[in-house]
């Protein structure tokens, strides 16, 4: 008690292991809260996102254990919404987004040498019309985007990336995007994928439109939070955005005006299933439009807007979008024990290192072990393995230290 007079360890240790028992039954609790949503009351009935409280309790006790005091547990996450439509329900999207499986910072896999390369992107896009942006990295515009058309992009870009890197950059984007295959990516889909992840990086690095988004009023991150969120629940996401946009930018100039940008928001938030609840009259959106500016040029460009509008805690299709890795850390993270008994098997010396292509056969091997003979119940694609292991770092023997390697995956709490 003297050591920790407040409780704060004790609240992180049960925090963690909520997180752990959340992320290892994930697609059950949200299939539980799915069921149960809030807005399956309306008429007609019409999903919110949201349930309440005491069903939280219910499903948090059937899934996870009903040895836990789940209202201990709701006040230490401070998982309650406390401000209306909602107040007193639970934003089960948010919740189950809270905890995934990370990359520890000092581990042996990294992606680090990604952030500058988003950060260019990023400013490059910010620049373009859409059409240009697209043309850019879709150079036989098939809408479809190659390993090829990325590293002549990057090419011109200067980025000064190794073919490898561009590969690793690739299968990285791929594990994010819907309807993707080993060869190629919508690249609608992929500059949205290239949104979320550069948004992820500018948050844990404190870029200037994390700091301006850090600062906007509580209406204005809730609304479009919400917003964001129905858009694509519906299954509209980044192509109705993208059409919206070039309807609107008369000029093709990539840019809005303020007016221009309030006529969007218009449209969405009276195409959403509940505009009663996400809609602001047109002075709040024309503030919304100056704080959406967030390089305060007097227009908006699509990237802000993408940034502004993309969730991170949406539901599709059955399973819950998370950052870039999660399926594939997430299926090492709950597959430890069986992944190093595989490694152990493939090291008969007892070395403890192994190499790449080592490492790739154990995962291989894992992904059979779970899914069998049948491809389809595999938890990770091939691309996807290929992804991971290009991003290890390699001591100079070209070995890692296999417990080091799983070791580097880690349950993180991004509210905390």
């Amino acid at each position: 008690k003297s050591d920790d007079p407040n409780g704060e360890l004790i609240q992180d240790e049960v925090v963690q292991i909520v997180g752990e028992l959340v992320v290892a039954h994930k697609e059950e609790l949200w299939h539980g809260f799915w069921e149960r949503d809030l807005g399956l009351r309306h008429v007609p009935p019409s999903r919110c996102g949201f349930v309440s409280f005491e069903v939280w309790k219910d499903i948090c006790h059937t899934e996870l254990g009903p040895k836990v005091c789940w209202d201990s547990v709701g006040m230490v996450l401070s998982i309650a919404e406390k401000l209306p439509p909602h107040m007193g329900g639970v934003d089960y999207n948010r919740f189950l987004h809270r905890f995934h499986v990370n990359l520890r910072e000092e581990g042996c896999v990294k992606a680090t040498w990604m952030e500058a390369i988003l950060a260019l992107l990023v400013d490059k896009m910010l620049k373009m019309a859409v059409q240009e942006m697209l043309d850019f990295f879709d150079q036989d515009k098939n809408g479809r985007l190659s390993i090829a058309e990325l590293a002549e992009a990057f090419r011109r870009l200067e980025a000064g990336l190794t073919s490898a890197q561009v590969r690793a950059l690739f299968l990285t984007f791929a594990t994010h995007c819907d309807g993707c295959s080993e060869d190629d990516i919508e690249v609608e889909c992929f500059i949205s994928a290239l949104v979320v992840a550069a948004r992820e990086q500018s948050e844990q690095h404190q870029s200037k439109h994390a700091r301006a988004r850090s600062a906007w009023p509580r209406w204005a991150s809730r609304y479009l939070r919400l917003l964001g969120k129905d858009i694509w629940e519906q299954g509209k996401g980044e192509h109705q955005m993208l059409e919206l946009f070039k309807s609107f930018d008369a000029d093709n100039s990539g840019l809005l005006e303020p007016s221009e940008f309030v006529k969007i928001m218009l449209t969405l938030q009276a195409g959403c299933r509940q505009p009663g609840e996400l809609s602001l009259p047109e002075p709040a959106l024309q503030e919304l439009a100056r704080l959406s500016d967030f390089d305060s040029s007097g227009s908006v460009s699509y990237i802000e807007i993408l940034l502004a509008l993309q969730p991170t805690d949406t539901a599709l299709g059955g399973h819950v979008r998370f950052d870039l890795f999660e399926q594939i850390c997430s299926t090492v993270w709950g597959n430890k024990e069986a992944l190093l008994r595989a490694l152990h098997n493939l090291d008969p010396d007892k070395t403890m290192r192994v190499n790449a292509d080592t490492l790739n056969k154990a995962l291989h091997q894992l992904n059979t072990t779970i899914g069998g003979d049948c491809k389809s119940k595999r938890p990770l694609l091939g691309f996807q393995i290929e992804a991971l292991v290009a991003h290890i770092n390699l001591d100079e023997d070209g070995l890692v230290d296999y417990n080091a390697f799983l070791d580097a995956f880690q349950v993180k709490d991004v509210a905390r």
